[in-house]
């Protein structure tokens, strides 16, 4: 988490751990990097373009102001910005000095009219529409919301924000930007489907740029000719789609590809360290894993139903199945907004504690948290909560019914193809069994659709957090859509999840400047999730990168960005 600062400028440009960077870097060299998941769209700012693999595609592509590093640290990226100045707090103003050498590839300068753009598009204001007048659809409008209004200087290279309500996290904003010239013509909504990427679409103002896309192979960059910085190391990147996790040590082993940030798994880590010539870089993330509960579906929508089949799973017993088998320390997460490890978390799973008022919250200190009845499995408590509120249990197999007597049936999903969710997916329809759930596998290709159409029941994936906490607004915030039915506010709540106290609590820690209280805000709405059930946390994954040791300055980053973060000073050695 981040302190409020005065000036960022004087934090400098980051430069990546160089381990062992030994040997002379061969500058027509490539690389080949996996994927897990093929996006369907490419705007990774939309609800449905919001996928961690996106992120590593564009991350050295489009410009980010401020970027994280591996510690999960923000830093200033001084090659696209001369300086950016919080020169007020009342109101709240900061001050933008863009680089003047800073260019898209295709010769149109960086500046005002790019913030704007994504300011506008991000805002969730009605007055700024996309092309052919409907609502922008952003996954997140956290902190663009709060901003009044951007004015620039007569050149577009000062640009003052100045907020109608503070954001603490204000360097959250403006990383990515996409190029106002290309998206304000092709659309934010629709322009970057996948039928849409070309050479004319997907501009950069990065030290990499478009080359190729392959539907169903691969996705290609280049070394960007007109980027003003220090020119990449590779040549070129080609992230390869790869959605079986079983083919990625195969594919390592026979050099088809030479990296990959897989989810680990314990067959999977077991067979990589069988490969010679590599490094695998392991170590607990900035994400979790989770249940999500679709509450549009008629079942889901009651919340005894929620919390008596979290109840029933083990996730101790689940960890000690799978992630438990290669990776230690790994614990239940009791918590939404903040993992093990991070100063700021608690355990809220027994709901909010005596004292808290939800929805007028005053930030000031509450009583010690205390443990749910999540951490074990308690199937007789589950059943007595399910019968007590109306259900009935019978036969052999048992069969659960609702009141209106129909049987309860349930589909689970995850991302197709990845053995560690597939495991998780069975423990799952196991645990259930005993309350007569009756749960069927359906897992999905393409997990950004799935999820904003709402095509599921119950879906394990996970959320990759970012030093901001109020990143996680849009997951739990009330979604909320326009006429045309876009989303304009909540745009990564998949599960039609609404409690107007955890909205209220929101707003407040969005304007807290106090760090402290902004995290006692933030864990009085974890109590409330916790209350409603809203989403059942599983435990914080360990995450994973592996290489071949010919390549230097690949690092581990734990946060949203992943290790493309550096990817400019990626090298391999001759």
């Amino acid at each position: 988490m981040m302190a409020l600062a005065l000036v960022a400028s004087a934090c400098g440009t980051k430069k990546a751990a160089s381990p062992g960077s030994t040997g002379t870097v061969d500058t027509n060299g490539g690389i080949v990097y996996s994927l897990d998941q093929e996006p369907t769209n490419f705007n990774v700012l939309t609800s449905d373009g919001n996928e961690f693999d996106m992120q590593a595609l564009i991350g050295r592509m489009w410009p980010t102001v401020f970027n994280v590093d591996a510690n999960a640290k923000p830093f200033l990226d001084t090659t696209l910005m001369d300086s950016v100045t919080l020169t007020s707090t009342s109101p709240q103003v900061v001050v933008y000095q863009i680089n003047h050498k800073a260019v898209w590839q295709d010769g149109v300068p960086f500046n005002a009219d790019d913030f704007v753009y994504n300011w506008q598009a991000q805002s969730g204001l009605p007055q700024y529409t996309d092309v052919g007048g409907v609502a922008f659809d952003a996954a997140s409008n956290a902190g663009y919301r709060q901003i009044k209004e951007i004015t620039y200087s007569p050149d577009k290279y000062t640009v003052t924000a100045t907020y109608a309500t503070p954001f603490a996290d204000w360097r959250s904003l403006f990383g990515p930007i996409l190029p106002a010239h290309i998206m304000s013509k092709i659309g934010w909504n629709k322009g970057l489907l996948a039928a849409n990427v070309n050479k004319d679409t997907m501009i950069s103002a990065g030290p990499f740029m478009f080359s190729a896309y392959t539907a169903g192979k691969d996705f290609i960059l280049k070394r960007n000719p007109t980027y003003w910085g220090t020119p990449s190391n590779l040549a070129t990147v080609d992230f390869r789609f790869i959605t079986d996790s079983s083919q990625i040590e195969p594919a390592l082993a026979n050099n088809e590809i030479n990296a990959s940030y897989p989810q680990p798994q314990l067959d999977l880590v077991n067979q990589l360290k069988t490969v010679p010539n590599v490094k695998l870089d392991e170590r607990p993330g900035l994400a979790y894993e989770h249940l999500d509960f679709n509450q549009s579906n008629p079942f889901l929508a009651d919340v005894n139903l929620r919390k008596a089949i979290a109840m029933a799973i083990d996730r101790n017993d689940l960890i000690a199945k799978t992630v438990g088998q290669f990776a230690t320390g790994i614990v239940p997460d009791n918590n939404h907004i903040y993992v093990p490890g991070q100063p700021e978390y608690r355990d809220n799973s027994a709901g909010p504690v005596t004292g808290t008022v939800t929805g007028t919250a005053t930030a000031s200190a509450t009583p010690a948290a205390s443990p749910g009845p999540y951490d074990k499995a308690n199937v007789d408590a589950a059943k007595a909560l399910l019968t007590s509120n109306g259900y009935t249990i019978a036969g052999t197999p048992p069969v659960l019914k609702n009141k209106a007597g129909k049987a309860v049936t349930l589909r689970i999903a995850s991302t197709q193809g990845n053995k560690l969710r597939n495991s998780e997916e069975a423990y799952v329809i196991n645990a259930l069994a005993p309350l007569g759930i009756t749960v069927t596998e359906k897992d999905t290709t393409g997990l950004g659709k799935t999820l904003s159409s709402g095509d599921f029941d119950m879906i394990i994936f996970a959320w990759i957090d970012t030093p901001y906490p109020s990143g996680n607004d849009p997951i739990f915030q009330t979604q909320v859509k326009d006429k045309t039915g876009t989303v304009t506010a909540g745009g990564q709540n998949y599960d039609a999840y609404s409690d107007p106290a955890v909205d209220a609590l929101i707003r407040q820690a969005d304007v807290e400047l106090d760090h402290n209280k902004q995290a006692e805000l933030y864990n009085q709405v974890d109590a409330l999730l916790w209350k409603d059930m809203a989403t059942l946390p599983l435990f914080q994954k360990p995450t994973l990168l592996v290489y071949q040791t010919k390549y230097k300055n690949m690092v581990n980053n734990i946060t949203n960005v992943g290790p493309s973060f550096n990817m400019d000073q990626w090298a391999l050695t001759k």
